[in-house]
């Protein structure tokens, strides 16, 4: 898994010391996980968002979006669709360039890997071993696309 920068995973490493603390249950789980990824990148989401955690996950609705910036913006709305299932940001957002960035695309693709496989996406073996395992169980879903 690849952070932003130091600051984001340090960012990251302590929600999750928090969430520990503080019995966040939704932590442990692959979207909870994903969603705090996404928040943790951006400094002043974070912030904005820390008052809204409850034992339950994030309260989206209660976040202040009042001024943010592209940034902040695209990260809260990727992170409530993992979260929610909402679709403020599309896929078709996620293939233009001019309004996502391309580091900003990377790390929702982290995220929708932290989604599916939890911890284990980060670290390389372990998530090579589940990715394994998936096509495994998966069975036809797999051979549906081998001559694509």
């Amino acid at each position: 898994m690849n952070f932003k920068d130091c600051g984001h995973q340090k960012r990251f490493n302590e929600l999750k010391k928090t969430a520990k603390k503080q019995e966040w249950e939704f932590l442990k789980t692959g979207n909870g996980l994903a969603a705090a990824f996404l928040i943790t990148a951006n400094a002043s989401l974070l912030n904005r968002t820390m008052p809204f955690i409850t034992s339950d996950g994030f309260s989206f609705d209660k976040i202040s979006l009042s001024g943010a910036d592209e940034e902040m913006y695209d990260l809260y709305q990727a992170a409530r669709f993992i979260a929610e299932g909402t679709q403020k940001l599309t896929l078709n957002d996620l293939a233009e360039p001019e309004i996502v960035g391309d580091y900003i695309v990377k790390l929702v693709m982290d995220a929708a890997l932290i989604n599916k496989y939890g911890e284990a996406a980060f670290k390389n073996k372990t998530l090579s071993e589940a990715m394994a395992r998936s096509r495994r169980n998966s069975g036809s879903k797999v051979s549906r696309y081998q001559n694509v």
